[in-house]
Order: C-alpha cells, then structure tokens, then sequence
C-alpha cells in the first residue's frame, strides 16, 4: 500500500466504545507494517509520537467540542494529499466512514420510547434546544451526501444500514456490513468452581440469575425488567451492572415486592465473571447500534433476550442462542415469559450457534476493503 492512512477520531483514548476501537485498529495496522496516522482534537493514550497529530478542542460543552474538531479535521482530510482518510467521528472530507451509531434523528426519535412521564418531558425539551443536535444532523449531511470523496461506508448492523439509507435517501452507497468484534480471550465460559463473583456479592448457586448491564436504565428498558421479576418464581433474581443512580428503580422493585430479589452491583470491574454468574442476560433496550454486552454474554455462553431496536440481533437466533421482540411488545409479562425459555438454552448451544469475530478477523475484513480502495 502506497499511499499512508489517516484515522480520525475527536478523542484518541484506550476508553469508549469507538475510542478503543480505533486505538486497538492503529495498533493492529502499526503492526502490519502500514504507515498510519491519527489525527484527534485530544490524545489521551500513553501513545506520544509525530503520527499522532492533536488539533485541540474548543471548550466548553459538547457543542465547541463538536464543531471545532469537525472544521479542524475535515480542513486536514481535505488537504491531505496520498493519503487514505477513514472517518471513525463526525469529519467530512474520507474515503472510508466507519458509522459506528445510527443516524442521529433515528437514535433521537426512538430512543424516545424508553422515557416515562415527566423524565420524557424532560428529555424532549433538552433535546430540542440542544445546538449539538441541530449540528450532528448537518454534519451527518454533509458527510453522506455533500463528500466528493467518499469511497465507502461501513456498518456495524444491519439496522444501521437501513436507518442511514433511509433517511438520507443514499440509493448510489458503496456500503459494506462489519460488525463488531469480541475478545475471546476475555470473554470465555468458566467453571464455577474458578469463578469468585458469588463470593465477592455473596451470591447462591442455589438462585437463578437474569443479568442486566448498561449505563442509561431508562433507554435500555430496565424497569420492564424489573417488573419481569414478579412473574418468576422466588429463586430467580436480578443482577444489575451499571453505575447510574438507581433510586427510583429501587422504588419500583419494593412496590412490587421483590427488593430482595434486585440487585444493584454499580461497577464491576470484571464483567466475565459477571456473564459466567448468569443464567440469561437481557437488555430491552429502545435503542442501540450493536450493543458489546450482547456479543459479551453470547461468547460466555450465557444466552440473550434483547429487541429488533438492537443491532446486536444480527447475531441472535431466536429460539438457539436467545431471544428477540419487538419495542411494541415489550412487557414484563413478554419479559418473564421469554426469560423462562432462555433459561433452558444450553451454554455449550449458546456458543455453537453464536457467530462470533475476534478482532484480528474484524481488523483484517477492514484491511480487505482498505486494500481495494488504493
């Protein structure tokens, strides 16, 4: 490969969903032997060296954030000459868009769905005199429909790829799907008897336990969860991940009764030995592109309930190594039902029927489509 490659990115972090992918990506391209550069409004790695180019952020709030990185970036991508550009945020100007989330008017349209009452109210007021939102929306424009050149688009799900093509009417895309990837190495089945989670949260291998983990409970739809607890029987409980203030959640579980059986874990630093504890891990989310906790919980064997509002579906198949349903049906009797059924799902079926990409695979079917760009 001729010509060197650029990965944009606002912030270059070993943190964060895309952060880390593009952190693990420059890694794996250093290492094979390709001249790569990244280009961020602010590099938080331990990575200090002239290939990684940090423009600076405007400050404060999202919106100086977001504005000032994508006129600084794209004004790089435009001007850089030999090179491949590869877009892993908001930048105009790419060969190669890596659409790590849906269209920013679809998350907000239905990510609606997972708000109640007041906390909607809320939700739709901060939304409509938020800058940020207004900026995302044409930048996205601009990125799709005004980039003279944009070689190709990838999705992480098909999901993704439906919203954008609607959306913005993109009928003459070059598109191709790469989903996520995950680490085996982490994410594997154990034995109980190695396993010290039940210790450290004083939990029985007498019980049942249906799993939770995000850090919105609202979008991801665990209060239908929790009102799921009260159709099962006694020996099944609730674990929760996620350090989000659970408040008012705690108030629903006592006045169902159930406080008992729901339990709030905050963080937890190893999440395998939290998958490998479950019984079924469910997330009724309102709104993801490819959630990790559903790829997470499928490599351990542990199957999964989740929504067709996940782009995680693609990797579950009803009845072999989980469920799905439908947002529009979403109940804690549709919940509890579908969680006896996963129960008897066998963990070595789980990870049979789980298709599953490691990162080198994931990594090298971007190499594959890189390579036939130049």
């Amino acid at each position: 490969m001729d010509k060197k490659i650029i990965l944009f990115i606002r912030v270059f972090s070993r943190y964060g969903g895309v952060e880390n992918f593009c952190y693990r990506f420059y890694q794996f391209l250093v290492e094979k032997g390709y001249e790569v550069k990244v280009v961020c409004g602010e590099n938080k790695t331990d990575i200090k060296n002239e290939n990684i180019i940090e423009l600076g952020l405007w400050r404060p709030g999202r919106f100086l954030k977001t504005l000032s990185y994508y006129l600084k970036a794209s004004k790089f991508a435009k001007n850089s000459d030999n090179s491949l550009n590869i877009a892993l945020t908001k930048v105009n100007y790419c060969h190669v868009i890596r659409a790590g989330s849906g269209s920013h008017l679809d998350f907000l349209i239905s990510s609606l769905r997972g708000y109640r009452g007041y906390s909607k109210l809320k939700k739709i007021i901060k939304r409509l005199f938020s800058p940020v939102n207004y900026l995302t929306v044409f930048i996205e424009k601009k990125m799709y429909r005004d980039n003279p050149s944009l070689k190709l688009v990838v999705f992480q799900s098909n999901m993704a790829k439906k919203e954008f093509l609607n959306r913005y009417k993109l009928t003459n895309l070059n598109y191709k799907i790469i989903p996520n990837s995950v680490n085996k190495n982490i994410f594997k089945l154990m034995h109980d008897g190695t396993n010290t989670f039940y210790e450290k949260y004083s939990l029985s291998k007498d019980k049942i336990y249906v799993g939770f983990a995000a850090s919105n409970f609202e979008l991801k739809g665990l209060i239908y969860l929790i009102d799921a607890i009260k159709y099962l029987p006694d020996n099944v409980e609730l674990l929760i991940a996620g350090n989000r203030n659970p408040k008012k959640y705690i108030e629903k579980a006592k006045q169902l009764k159930i406080e008992d059986r729901v339990h709030f874990l905050g963080k937890v630093e190893n999440m395998n030995d939290f998958y490998n504890v479950l019984n079924v891990f469910c997330l009724p989310t309102f709104y993801d592109t490819c959630a990790n906790v559903v790829l997470e919980s499928l490599s351990v064997g542990t199957p999964v309930i989740t929504t067709t509002n996940n782009g995680a579906q693609d990797f579950v198949l009803d009845g072999k190594n989980g469920f799905l349903l439908s947002v529009d049906e979403l109940s804690g009797a549709k919940l509890a039902d579908l969680i006896v059924k996963a129960i008897k799902i066998n963990k070595y079926d789980v990870i049979r029927y789980s298709k599953l990409y490691t990162d080198e695979e994931i990594f090298n079917k971007y190499l594959e489509e890189i390579k036939g760009l130049i």
